[in-house]
Formats: C-alpha cells, sequence, structure tokens
C-alpha cells in the first residue's frame, strides 16, 4: 500500500476533540479528557474501527497531558500534581498525588517507571513515578525550561529524546515551534542538549498578531512514533498559513532530519495510535498514515541441487539501499514465513550448504526493509535437491 494519509472514523459522539491525553493498549487507543470535557474516556479499536466509553476521568482536569504511556495493561496520565492511573482490564481509575504540579508535562514510561518532565509554564520539575508501589520521586531539575508540550521517543532501553518542545509564555515572537532534540540516559540521569541536530526551522506567517521570525511550524504537542530506525513527528501546535502541516522523520543512525508526507490538518495534543503499519492521529476527526511502501516481491525464482547444496536465484534487480532478502525454506511444499528462515542474505544467487543429500527442499525468497522492519509478498516456491557428488550431471570430454 502506498504511502498516503486517509480519512478514518470519526468518533460519533464527539467528533471535535483537541488537547486530549492518549495512550494504547493492545489495538485500543484512549483518548482522555481534553479542551471540549474534562471527563471524557474514549476508545476506538484499531483493528475494527469500532468506538465505544470507558469510566470517565476521576479529576477535573481539562487538558492533562498530551502522552497516556502504557506499562502493561495500566495507562499513566499525568499532570496538576496527580497520576492518574486507568486499568484498562477493570475499566477504573484510581488517583495518586505528587508529583509534577504544572499542567501539559511530558510522559513516557520505561520499564515499570513513568518519566514525568516539565509543563506549563516554563518549569523544570523533573519526576518519576513508580508503577510497582504507586509512589513518586523526584529527579534532579531539568537542565533548560522548554518542557511545555514536548512529545517524548524511546531510543533504546537507555535513552529518550525529547522533541518539539515550547515554553508556553504565550509570547509568540520567541517560544512557539521550538526546535529541540534533547537525549536523556536513563542509567546515569544526563540530558544531552547539544549534541543531536534540531528539528529544521522553517518560515511562517506568526500564529498570534505582532509575533514575527522563524517559526518551526507544528513541532510542539506533535504526535510522535518509531517505526524502525526512523521516529516520525507529526503535526503539533500550528496550523501553518502555507497548508503544511508537518511530518518530520528524525534517523536515529545517521543523525538527520527528513520530511515526510505532510499531515492533511493540523494537530493540537492529538491522539496517536500505531496499529500494523499504519498511525491513528485523533484532532477533529480521525487521520491515518501509511507510513511506507512494502517491498515488491522478488522477480521469478529458481533453485539447483549441488554436492550437499541447494543453490537459489531470484531478480534481485531495482530495489532501492537497504532492502535485503529473506529465504525461508522446508522439508515439504507450502512454505510461509513460518518455516525455517535465513536471514538478511544481500542479494541473489544464494548458496543453502550442508544438506542432506537426495532430500527435496522447497524455498520462498521475500524483499526486506530493514528499516521499518516490513517483508515484500513472497516470490514463487521452488525445490531442489542436493546431489551426494560434485558431478551437475554434464559429461566432460
Amino acid at each position: 500500500m502506498s504511502i498516503a494519509w486517509t480519512q478514518g472514523i470519526d468518533d460519533p459522539s464527539y467528533p471535535v476533540r483537541q488537547w486530549v491525553s492518549s495512550g494504547q493498549v493492545g489495538t485500543k487507543m484512549y483518548l482522555f479528557a481534553g479542551y471540549e470535557g474534562a471527563a471524557l474516556n474514549r476508545i476506538y479499536d484499531m483493528a475494527t474501527g469500532i468506538w465505544s466509553s470507558g469510566t470517565v476521568l476521576t479529576s477535573a482536569v481539562a487538558q492533562p497531558a498530551n502522552q497516556a504511556p502504557a506499562v502493561g495493561t495500566k495507562l499513566y496520565v499525568a499532570g496538576s500534581g496527580v497520576m492518574r492511573v486507568y486499568d484498562t482490564i477493570a475499566n477504573t481509575w484510581t488517583n495518586y498525588s505528587g508529583g509534577n504540579s504544572n499542567t501539559f508535562p511530558s510522559s513516557y514510561a520505561v520499564g515499570t517507571d513513568v518519566f514525568v518532565l516539565g509543563g506549563w509554564s516554563g518549569s523544570t520539575q523533573f519526576w518519576k513515578f513508580n508503577t510497582l508501589n504507586n509512589t513518586w520521586s523526584a529527579l534532579p531539575g531539568l537542565p533548560f525550561s522548554q518542557t511545555y508540550m514536548g512529545s517524548i521517543a524511546q531510543i533504546d532501553s537507555d535513552n529518550l529524546r525529547l522533541f518539539g518542545s515550547t515554553y508556553g509564555t504565550g509570547n509568540a515572537s520567541n517560544d512557539w515551534g521550538l526546535t529541540y532534540n534533547y537525549n536523556y540516559k536513563v542509567s546515569t540521569g544526563a540530558w544531552d542538549t547539544t549534541t543531536y541536530a534540531p528539528i529544521p526551522l522553517e518560515l511562517d506567517n506568526p500564529y498570534f498578531a505582532g509575533g514575527s521570525g522563524p517559526k518551526n511550524v507544528g513541532e510542539g504537542a506533535a504526535g510522535v512514533v518509531r517505526i524502525g530506525n526512523k521516529i516520525h513527528v507529526i503535526g503539533g501546535w500550528y496550523t501553518t498559513a502555507l497548508g503544511i502541516y508537518h511530518n518530520r522523520i528524525y534517523d536515529i543512525a545517521s543523525d538527520t532530519w527528513s520530511s515526510g508526507l505532510p499531515k492533511p490538518s493540523s494537530m493540537v495534543l492529538g491522539a496517536t495510535g500505531f496499529y500494523e503499519d499504519k498511525l491513528y492521529t485523533y484532532n477533529s476527526g480521525m487521520e491515518i498514515y501509511q507510513f511506507f511502501d512494502a517491498p515488491s516481491p522478488p522477480g521469478v525464482a529458481a533453485a539447483n541441487g549441488g554436492f550437499r547444496k541447494n543453490i537459489i536465484t531470484w531478480d534481485d534487480s531495482g530495489y532501492d539501499l537497504g532492502i535485503t532478502f529473506n529465504i525461508y525454506w522446508s522439508f515439504v511444499p507450502g512454505v510461509t514465513t513460518a518455516d525455517t528462515k535465513i536471514s538478511s542474505v544481500a542479494a541473489s544467487p544464494y548458496e543453502h550448504l550442508d544438506l542432506t543429500a537426495g532430500v527435496p527442499y522447497y524455498y520462498i525468497v521475500v524483499a526486506y526493509d530493514e528499516t521499518y522492519d516490513v517483508e515484500s509478498s513472497p516470490s514463487n516456491e521452488v525445490s531442489a535437491t542436493p546431489t551426494n557428488s560434485y558431478s551437475d550431471g554434464r559429461i566432460i570430454w
């Protein structure tokens, strides 16, 4: 399926939703609170397209956060000195006082801990919530204050990345849509605020009257999702007069930015969910992003037997960089991707070695996109039988 934005199924009860907290457990995305009502808890099943309602929030904070991270089957919504814990199985809320006293903090879960940082306005507060005993502990204050409506992604088990934060003071001339790319190392508790490439800056008309200067449109309060080795930073605060609703792509390995397909409309603290190969975003309606084209299947495959080996060939021309090939094989016909895999073959041909002579082997070949961890549909199935002789059947004299 081609890279594209499409219109999804809007919430029939509350089609206009902004400033919502959102989290995901399994195939369901949960939309909490928001500008339109503090008590809302709407649930969308991405697998079935069905909307339903959950138990409403038990504390009246209209816009507590833009991320509601999951730990197991529970979601954690922080803000205004409360951690609101939603049990998606029991459909119940439990509140734990403490932690960041501001609204709009950024939140992310690592293991059984939820990190909660910043908030309105220019806060340097930084706390950790232990989900095993439901207690707060204060961490050293942030070395920066631009932490209002930032979005967090995980680089690996020890590193978090804060993107596109804003001050939140309301001074449009200098503080909205900042370009930061800050890294936090969990094991050392240290922030690196200078090493990583900032989000590219773009000029745009000011959002507020009297504002001027360059604005990095669409990054504060953005939706963030990691796919493979790339992080998409989508939408955000601004609705640009240029009609561009950003989709920035950060390559972790190369520390570089590129642009994806722009979002059709803006997203102000929009809810996000990820299912199969699509990102679901909600802000005044559901918009769905198909991230990538799956590779085309390899061209016609063939196999020939040799001395205790089989040689598999296929048409590997026309593929972009980052495409390798996986070969699946079995002793019986009807090979699928559930059978034994030979991973990351660079190119055709491939020699399958140390085989049993006289026994037929069956194969399919798929193209594999390493960046997005997605396979093509399979090639035709082929079969070959290893021999116990070096001869390939030709008579030589």
